[in-house]
């Protein structure tokens, strides 16, 4: 028997400016050749980018559509129109909302997909995975992985630092999701994958050294979004966020669910990463350091939550995704309420909770 799978990956990933982009010479350069192009962008600085992509390639037939709202029934509404235009290819300029939507619009009308983040503050970029809005509230759909990555390192620098923190801090989260898949692989609920696991592990272990302080560096910013890439791949190949998503996550969606909370993804599950190293028995003093440096807060429950009952936010976290087994699954909530206490205790001691 010859095993065969075929996995969607770029075939491009290049590092150069938006506004010198000659996307002629790129596709020659990678032996391919799209006809008519639908640029799919947002409003303000991502069309600013996305506008100049166009004046910088008006010999092309390039067409631009703004996002509005990141749902669905938008999407909908686009898909016809890229259909009855003849576009073969969608090119998605802007940050995470934008890329996601350009994806899934690829997806339902199976065209190729080539992203341009201006902004990168999550694993998403190359990850089959979308987060839109529909009737009941945001959801996770399945996506195109794009063909091809063109990344700004000015356009990344210029965007606030805060989006890089949070990006690290998604890249971060994958050491406790991995822990989590080792844990639903030995329990029988999972199967392996080392391909995907040594490409999240890359992921994290290329930035985890890192901070801020290196944010307007271009080796750094260029190992940062590679590091994103790589995620994101793990995802595909794995044909699932198990590399990349884990009890961090649970407790991220549960906090967002349970309130209006204003800090972003990565911020968020950067912040309850230590937490979970800590339920795994791998705290790490590094870690801890390195998120307190980003600004996170690793008492997330008390500082995003605290009219919350702690055990509100475990009992909700593992509903969200009943069939992926992680560290909550493996405790009690009494016993997780127990052991983030002397978690955030343990934080009080070292004068770290605040990132102080």
């Amino acid at each position: 028997m010859i095993y065969a799978q075929q996995i969607n990956l770029p075939v491009i990933v290049e590092y150069m400016a938006i506004a010198e982009l000659d996307l002629s010479a790129l596709f020659h350069k990678y032996n391919l050749n799209f006809r008519r192009l639908l640029v799919y962008t947002g409003v303000e600085k991502s069309r600013k980018y996305a506008c100049e992509l166009v004046a910088a390639n008006d010999h092309l037939q390039l067409d631009l559509v703004s996002r509005t709202v990141n749902s669905l029934s938008f999407i909908e509404q686009q898909r016809r129109k890229l259909l009855d235009g003849n576009y073969d290819l969608i090119v998605g300029v802007g940050g995470g909302r934008v890329l996601d939507a350009a994806k899934y619009l690829a997806a339902v009308s199976n065209r190729n997909f080539l992203a341009i983040p201006t902004q990168i503050s999550t694993d998403s970029v190359a990850s089959p995975i979308a987060v839109l809005r529909g009737e009941h509230g945001e959801n996770t759909y399945s996506a195109k992985v794009p063909m091809g990555i063109v990344i700004d390192v000015e356009a990344l620098r210029r965007s606030a630092r805060s989006y890089i923190a949070a990006g690290i801090g998604d890249l971060i989260s994958n050491r406790s999701a991995l822990l989590d898949w080792d844990l639903a692989i030995a329990a029988g609920y999972e199967r392996a994958n080392y391909f995907a696991r040594a490409l999240s592990t890359f992921s994290f272990t290329n930035v985890a050294p890192d901070s801020l302080s290196h944010v307007t560096d271009t080796t750094f910013l260029r190992r940062y979004a590679d590091s994103i890439v790589m995620a994101g791949i793990a995802m595909a190949v794995s044909g699932n966020t198990r590399p990349c998503s884990g009890a961090e996550h649970l407790l991220c969606h549960a906090v967002n669910d349970m309130l209006d909370c204003p800090y972003s993804h990565g911020f968020l599950v950067g912040s309850a990463t230590p937490f979970c190293l800590h339920l795994h028995g791998q705290g790490d003093p590094g870690v801890i350091a390195l998120c307190c440096e980003l600004g996170f807060r690793l008492d997330f429950m008390d500082a995003f939550a605290p009219d919350i009952r702690v055990r509100d936010v475990f009992e909700r976290a593992r509903t969200i995704r009943e069939d992926r087994y992680t560290i909550l699954s493996s405790m009690s909530c009494a016993e997780l309420v127990v052991r983030y206490g002397e978690f955030v205790d343990s934080l009080s001691t070292l004068d770290t909770a605040s990132g102080s």
